[in-house]
């Protein structure tokens, strides 16, 4: 089975235990320096993530909604919500990697790099999941952030969108809801979501970078290229109601320019 064929797999399979190990594995045997692409299937079609037989699928509003942290099952419930980030980052990762063959050898090794991350997020989410008596799959989820992810259909897209759009709100978010666990003295879950902020400023400075290097290949401005693809992606899905957690972008390479972009509104309809 070829590197894609096998990033394709781990997508596409509903084991979760395979989903997050594989990352790891194909890391350590280096499969992704073998840069043939002749027959290989993940040329072809699209995976679709899979996910294990039971799990409910929801509309994002109803997954994302106000949790009560002062209840075992308020807390189990939002747990589980950020898990499914983390399972959809793993996803993302590897699509990064799959869906743009011909990036640089380096390129592909650090979309592994960033699965692995989120496939220990993943694992650190399922087993305090489990600590609080609930298991993956007890509550609904959605699949919002792969179909906001694919709307990309180039490389330079993908990197904004991903790292610089979806993973850069993570560090807009995580701060209160680590607040939020410590004021019901959940320290257990409130550690894991600090390592989970620090891991992510790198995810998003590995997007910078490489937002930065194709775009340069292309002898565009970064600034100005990010600026667009913000305004269309906000003009597809919506703005959001976040405010902007300005240091830890600067940390990651989001210039001034950019940071100035991201409350701007929708361009109006006709």
């Amino acid at each position: 089975m070829s590197y894609f064929d096998s990033l394709h797999m781990l997508i596409s399979t509903p084991d979760l235990e395979e989903k997050v190990r594989g990352p790891s594995r194909l890391l350590k045997d280096e499969s992704y320096k073998d840069h043939e692409r002749t027959g290989s299937d993940a040329d072809s079609a699209s995976p679709l993530p899979g996910r294990p037989p039971g799990i409910r699928l929801a509309l994002p509003q109803e997954v994302g909604r106000p949790h009560n942290l002062s209840t075992i099952e308020g807390r189990g419930r939002l747990l589980h919500a950020i898990a499914q980030i983390e399972l959809s980052a793993i996803e993302l990762a590897l699509d990064s990697s799959r869906s743009f063959q011909e990036a640089p050898v380096e390129y592909h090794r650090e979309m592994l790099l960033l699965a692995c991350e989120e496939a220990k997020h993943f694992q650190l989410l399922e087993r305090r999941l489990k600590a609080l008596g609930f298991f993956f799959g007890a509550f609904p989820i959605h699949g919002a952030l792969w179909e906001q992810a694919r709307q990309s259909q180039t490389i330079i897209e993908r990197m904004a969108i991903v790292p610089r759009i979806l993973e850069a709100r993570g560090l807009d978010a995580t701060p209160g809801l680590i607040g939020r666990f410590r004021g019901v003295r959940d320290e257990e879950t409130a550690s894991i979501l600090e390592v989970i902020y620090r891991e992510e400023i790198g995810h998003v400075a590995t997007g910078s970078r490489w937002f930065r290097h194709f775009a340069a290949e292309m002898d565009e401005d970064a600034d100005r290229l990010f600026s667009e693809i913000l305004r269309r992606f906000y003009d597809r899905n919506g703005r959001g109601r976040f405010v902007p957690n300005l240091e830890p972008r600067r940390l990651a390479g989001v210039s001034e320019k950019e940071i100035s972009c991201l409350n701007f509104p929708p361009t109006p309809g006709p």
